[in-house]
């Protein structure tokens, strides 16, 4: 049997798994886990791409987000 040795970017997945599982003990709540888990994850300009966005340009600029309007065409 062979040892199982994961490509980078499946440790990067792994690590994370990991750290918020360790965050879900050490916070109240697995949501608060999750944001500090997925802040500590992103390094970089945040860019959202979707058809539409609830926050207020304030509230994005705020959190750093850019967000991006993906063209939309409804199906008749």
């Amino acid at each position: 049997m062979s040892i199982f040795l994961p490509k980078a970017y499946q440790q990067r997945v792994l690590d994370s798994v990991e750290a918020y599982f360790k965050a879900c003990h050490e916070l109240p709540s697995p949501s608060l886990a999750f944001t500090a888990t997925a802040e500590g994850l992103c390094v970089g300009p945040k860019v959202i791409y979707a058809t539409a966005c609830r926050l207020s340009s304030s509230r994005l600029a705020r959190a750093g987000i850019t967000f991006k309007q993906m063209p939309y065409v409804p199906e008749v």
